[in-house]
């Protein structure tokens, strides 16, 4: 779990943002507070921040308390304002007092919340209407009629207790982060989108921001444009933290469908990370990605190759499961996938691996875990897609499946030799053993009539799949031996079939410059009997 800030446009395949640089706004620590539920509370002073009718309250909690405890408070009983984010039964609950004279409540959660797991809770006023939501998810709203609530107070807000000399205190025992306050009222699609990542301390409306990650003095800094910082009553900052383990990432997606007939996906780059084949008991899900290392690495071979980590967080019962999916395209053999719950455990485990396929799967039915990935291997990368090739009818063709590193190759008729020379049309497939691990290699020939054309003499080429345009005079350029200059049109394209040269008349000397390092395709066509030749080679510097 890391905090920094999210910008997302969500579709089936989702597209981020980030508007603000991960080095400016990425925090030091994870941490948490931590409450003892018998004296220890924050005090974040008297301020109104500008709250009048409309308020958000927000926060991860982790509590298996069924007594009666205040989250987040700033209520006047005798002059009948202000609000209450609560638990009692286990179940949560926003209430408070609207200046009609009545006592104003959500209603409580359907759902207890008190099993010592993470939930996000937010209580919301608008209009007159008070909600309750749980992990995203709208769990009761009473409406009260009455538009014109007066929520300001002069009680000081208080974090973890409500006192009046009637009642008492009432002090909240277990863990408290990423406790946000806005004096506007967030809509069920802000929520959702806000849960798993920070937010912009910036945005409007947000009068109130704690992430509990520095506390300098036993301040409880704000990290929102009202500055307001709280002081830890009755606890040392020492007793007053712990690491968290609430599902936050620098960037997240979420889907919350009828029906889950598509995955979700994270997709960043090269990479995408999914959960698939989920129980129709989710009702919800969140993926979330971390731009750096996890703060511990232990339990992950190679850890220095974990330069960010993922996440997930879902919504619905403990036993109901899901297929995590991790694929980057060109990913090494030999790539592993590690496991934990979430940033307070600090010991990863192996749950998934590779070889010859660039994707893992995992399937579990943990409510929220993380995943790191590490590439175990120096395995050269075999494109996935396949080389198709065309040739006449009554030509032999060489299907190449020369690989640096390889030490075994076996072709589906049982030829062992890098090379196969075919006359029949068909799909043939390479297995080549790199690094001890298996790559498949496929070529789909294809046998066309060809136009005999007098007077032209068909060359007799040969085309690299290699090339190493370093400078030093060999094997710098794409030069197709047995090809006459300026006689062929060729295209080359990258992995993405972005086009990357083109001309009808090559003469050899294309040597991707400016282009980096990696796996290209190409396609040769003879202008005069249309004969194509397709491929891919890799560029090495």
């Amino acid at each position: 779990m890391l905090k920094t800030i999210l910008c997302a446009t969500f579709f089936v395949a989702l597209i981020l943002c980030l508007p603000f640089t991960q080095a400016a706004l990425a925090q030091t620590n994870n941490s948490a507070l931590t409450l003892n539920g018998a004296d220890s509370y924050v005090d974040l002073g008297v301020d109104n921040r500008g709250i009048t009718n409309q308020l958000t309250l927000e926060a991860w909690i982790k509590t298996d308390t069924k007594s009666h405890d205040h989250i987040i408070s700033k209520y006047d009983r005798d002059r009948q304002r202000g609000f209450q984010l609560l638990i009692q039964n286990g179940k949560v609950c926003l209430a408070g007092r609207d200046g009609s004279g009545m006592y104003r409540t959500s209603g409580y959660s359907n759902t207890v919340v008190a099993d010592n797991q993470w939930h996000h809770i937010a209580g919301v006023i608008e209009r007159g209407v008070w909600k309750i939501y749980v992990d995203g998810e709208l769990h009761n709203q009473q409406n009260t009629g009455f538009a014109a609530a007066a929520l300001n107070s002069d009680f000081n807000l208080l974090i973890g207790n409500y006192y009046y000399p009637q009642l008492g205190n009432h002090f909240y025992e277990g863990s408290v982060d990423e406790l946000r306050i806005w004096n506007i009222a967030l809509s069920e699609m802000e929520i959702r989108q806000h849960m798993c990542s920070a937010v912009n301390p910036n945005t409007p409306g947000l009068v109130g921001y704690y992430t509990f990650d520095n506390s300098p003095g036993g301040l409880i800094l704000d990290s929102s444009s009202s500055d307001i910082k709280g002081h830890l009553i009755n606890i040392t900052p020492p007793n007053a933290f712990v690491p968290s383990g609430a599902p936050i990432g620098d960037i997240s997606v979420y889907r919350y469908p009828q029906k889950w007939d598509q995955s979700l996906e994270l997709l960043d780059g090269e990479i995408n990370f999914s959960v698939t084949k989920v129980s129709p008991q989710i009702r919800g899900f969140h993926l979330y990605k971390v731009f750096s290392p996890p703060a511990s690495t232990s339990g992950i071979d190679n850890h220095q190759d974990v330069k960010e980590y993922y996440g997930v967080f879902k919504v619905g019962p403990a036993s109901a499961k899901y297929k995590v999916y991790h694929k980057k395209p060109l990913a090494a053999c030999g790539t592993t996938l590690y496991f934990r719950q979430n940033n307070a455990d600090n010991t990863w485990e192996q749950v998934a691996d590779t070889t010859g396929a660039p994707m893992m799967f995992y399937t579990t039915a943990e409510n929220y875990g993380e995943y790191a990935v590490t590439n175990t291997s120096n395995a050269e990368t075999i494109a996935e897609q396949p080389v198709e090739l065309k040739a006449c009818s009554n030509d032999q063709i060489t299907l190449d499946a020369t690989t640096e590193k390889a030490t075994a190759y076996t072709w589906n008729n049982g030829q062992t030799t890098p090379k196969l020379t075919v006359s029949a049309a068909g799909t043939y497939t390479a297995t080549v053993i790199v690094n001890n691990c298996p790559l498949v290699r496929t070529f789909t020939v294809i046998k066309e009539d060809c136009p005999i054309i007098p007077d032209i003499t068909v060359p007799n080429i040969i085309i690299p799949n290699i090339i190493t345009p370093n400078g030093d005079g060999k094997n710098d350029s794409f030069v197709v031996q047995g090809l006459e200059k300026n006689t062929m049109e060729i295209k080359i394209f990258n992995r993405w079939g972005k086009s990357m040269y083109h001309t009808a008349r090559y003469d050899n000397s294309w040597s991707a410059a400016g282009l980096p390092d990696g796996v290209y395709y190409y396609q040769l066509t003879d202008p005069n009997t249309q004969k194509v030749y397709k491929g891919w080679f890799e560029v090495i510097r």
